[in-house]
């Protein structure tokens, strides 16, 4: 009786242990039928004996040629790849088998398992090899019929059909060769959204905006924001209304896509400021994911210009972070606490980072004709003062300060635990922080938003403006730290005594709270300068040059 053979052809020494799921599951195909795996000749040198199915004898090959000869067929395993190169064996393998059918007047037989991510064209392309009948992993039905029809070839019997007691397990391991293994349960434990774009209008994003047909869709998505359950997708305009100052957040979100589309990664999270009026927490995103979508109008050859028709589909996982208080929490120490975080934020990403960048542009502007991308340069910065403006109002939002401003305005009070009038400078913390929250920031803020919005012409007084806003700032930092450190060194909600009523105690503390125009000031004994010591003659003696004669006192 002839002996058929299937080949198993696969990328790299890598890929051994997924091509051995394919001989395994194929070696049931039946009797007088073997399987080898390319990876059976990186093993074993030159010579392999393999297992004859349904019967105890062997079949030797003594080269890969005289394999691919018995070869009833090639299998193609295609598992995900870092490079195209390494497809590069599996063309030299194909090649052979090509060549040698053509010796010997027979039709070659090549077929392609790939997974659901990878092109089995562009790698054949990439490979020079021929055409051949390729499969996705993503249908296991199509896998099934794959594998009979392999079968059927190899068996040299029509009409093959698996051993429904064995279809299971071959339908599974070939799926396991190119790590397309399917999951019986899939959860989804993220909110997804998909901002899909034509590529006629991709260039919207390059000026920060979002085209108005583009397309929002995802997986539970429109629970995110506020909407009814809706399986189809809306249009980005009539999404608008659901977000909290457009104008500012919008730039953002198209400038984080635009970045993705040109760079293929990812430059940072992008925060989501629902309406206010909707009470939902507003959550966060980052683009896990960026496709391109063939056109649809019909072959390649007959779209004027295939690359304006292809959509641009980029997926975003959204997140709501943990907080060590809750929200909901309006306790003074976690106001208090909440707002030293806040202003913690703020000082790290606008003073220290923001106006640093901004600043060492305004030093380069007299010479920005000479500087070629100077105008890129000012479009990141801005942006990202913008970007992290747009945090810190999700931030503010996500810690509910709205609903803390009454709490805001006794915050002080309550952490020390006395009325207003009881203590001067415990009067003057609490009304410096009403001034700065209610009248001074905002104030300062709005500048600041109109500053950036002349570009080039408001730079400076932008820097001006987060420079003043800096100085603010850094006494809502002081004065939020020192009552949570005093709610929280307590271990309850409020201190003991009226231990800074007495000014004798108040000062006699290290660091020391003094009130000065309302401001806190952490003031540190300094350690005084001790004069430098004298070394020992011991010491002194053994600095002394090799060979040099003692010194006597009095003498040189």
């Amino acid at each position: 009786m002839s002996i058929a053979s299937i080949f198993v052809s696969h990328m790299t020494p890598r890929h051994n242990e997924e091509a051995d799921f394919a001989v395994s599951a194929l070696g049931m195909a039946g009797p007088m039928v073997t399987v080898v795996g390319s990876f059976n000749f990186d093993r074993a040198g030159d010579a392999v004996t393999m297992p004859i199915g349904g019967a105890r004898s062997k079949q030797a090959y003594s080269t890969v040629c005289q394999a691919l000869a018995d070869a009833a067929c090639l299998l193609v395993l295609l598992p995900p790849a870092d490079e195209l190169g390494d497809a590069i064996s599996i063309g030299h393998e194909i090649g052979r088998y090509e060549q040698i059918c053509a010796q010997n007047g027979r039709e070659p037989l090549v077929f392609c398992l790939h997974h659901p991510d990878v092109d089995p064209q562009l790698i054949a392309r990439s490979c020079h090899a021929p055409q051949f009948t390729s499969v996705s992993a993503s249908n296991i039905q199509s896998v099934t019929r794959l594998i009979e029809r392999i079968c059927e070839l190899a068996a040299g019997q029509p009409g093959f059909s698996l051993n429904p007691a064995n279809a299971g397990f071959m339908t599974s391991q070939l799926l396991a060769s190119v790590r397309a293994l399917v999951p019986t349960e899939r959860h989804r434990t993220a909110a997804l959204v998909t901002i899909t774009i034509p590529g006629e209008c991709l260039g919207e994003l390059a000026k920060g905006q979002i085209p108005p047909n583009a397309l929002i869709g995802g997986q539970g998505w429109t629970h995110l924001f506020g909407l009814p359950t809706n399986e189809g997708g809306i249009l980005w305009k009539d999404i608008q209304p659901q977000l909290q100052d457009i104008g500012n957040w919008e730039p953002i979100v198209a400038g984080e896509l635009h970045n993705v589309q040109q760079r293929k990664q990812q430059s940072g999270v992008i925060p989501i400021l629902l309406n206010e009026s909707d009470s939902l927490a507003p959550p966060s995103a980052v683009i896990y994911r960026y496709e391109v979508i063939p056109s649809c109008q019909g072959p390649i050859q007959q779209v004027p210009d295939p690359e304006r028709s292809r959509m641009h589909r980029f997926s975003l996982i959204a997140f709501r972070s943990p907080m060590l208080y809750d929200p909901e929490d309006m306790s003074p120490r976690a106001t208090s606490f909440h707002l030293m975080i806040v202003a913690q934020l703020w000082r790290n990403m606008l003073h220290d980072q923001s106006l640093k960048n901004m600043k060492n542009l305004i030093s380069a502007m007299p010479n920005r004709s000479k500087i070629g991308d100077f105008e890129t340069r000012l479009a990141a910065v801005i942006a990202a003062v913008r970007r992290d403006r747009l945090f810190i109002n999700v931030e503010c939002r996500r810690r509910n300060f709205l609903s803390r401003l009454a709490a805001f305005d006794r915050v002080v009070f309550d952490a020390f635990e006395v009325d207003a009038g009881d203590d001067h400078r415990l009067d003057g913390l609490q009304h410096r922080l009403v001034s700065i929250m209610r009248e001074e920031w905002v104030r300062a803020d709005d500048g600041l938003s109109e500053e950036l919005s002349r570009g080039l012409a408001g730079l400076k007084d932008a820097a001006a403006s987060i420079a003043r806003l800096a100085e603010m700032n850094k006494d809502v930092i002081a004065i939020a730290s020192s009552c949570y450190a005093r709610l929280a060194s307590n271990n309850s909600e409020g201190a003991t005594g009226l231990a800074e009523s007495d000014s004798k105690r108040s000062a006699a503390s290290t660091p020391t709270n003094r009130m000065a125009s309302g401001v806190v000031e952490i003031k540190m004994k300094e350690r005084p300068k001790s004069k430098p010591k004298r070394p020992s003659r011991s010491k002194a003696q053994k600095r002394r040059a090799p060979g040099k004669p003692k010194a006597t006192r009095g003498r040189p």
